[in-house]
């Protein structure tokens, strides 16, 4: 017996979950950390954009093909999961550029909010089959 796909309103809360834990992240913890445990800036590109590249392939080259839901909500959560590290990196290795990483890590994951799964009414489709 297959176990029923996931329903859309899962993607949402996901996605809302998580980018609300990286505003969170940015607002409450930086007291926390010190200036002192930062890496040399150099060492930040690696960091900052390995992440945000993956994220992007998997929100704009991967899940566009997959078909089936549970395939794409396995993708976007791992897209996800590469676009908040962003914020961690900011916030406990490169304390310095903290911002940056957080408008990075927020516009990696806002890409990922679910209105790829909003579909066409069939009136809609119809008329694209009319005019091609």
């Amino acid at each position: 017996m297959q176990p029923a796909p996931p329903k859309k309103i899962v993607f949402w809360a996901i996605w809302a979950a998580l980018s609300w834990s990286v505003v969170v992240y940015r607002v409450f913890l930086p007291g926390v950390v010190g200036e002192s445990n930062s890496m040399p800036a150099v060492m930040m590109w690696p960091f900052l954009l390995v992440p945000a590249a993956i994220a992007i392939v998997c929100r704009w080259v991967v899940i566009p093909k997959q078909k089936q839901l549970p395939q794409q909500l396995v993708t976007s959560i791992i897209g996800l999961a590469m676009a908040e590290s962003i914020s961690f990196y900011g916030l406990f290795l490169f304390t310095p550029q903290l911002d940056l990483f957080f408008v990075v890590s927020l516009i990696m994951v806002l890409q990922f909010m679910p209105i790829y799964l909003i579909t066409a009414p069939a009136d809609v489709k119809d008329m694209s089959r009319t005019h091609a």
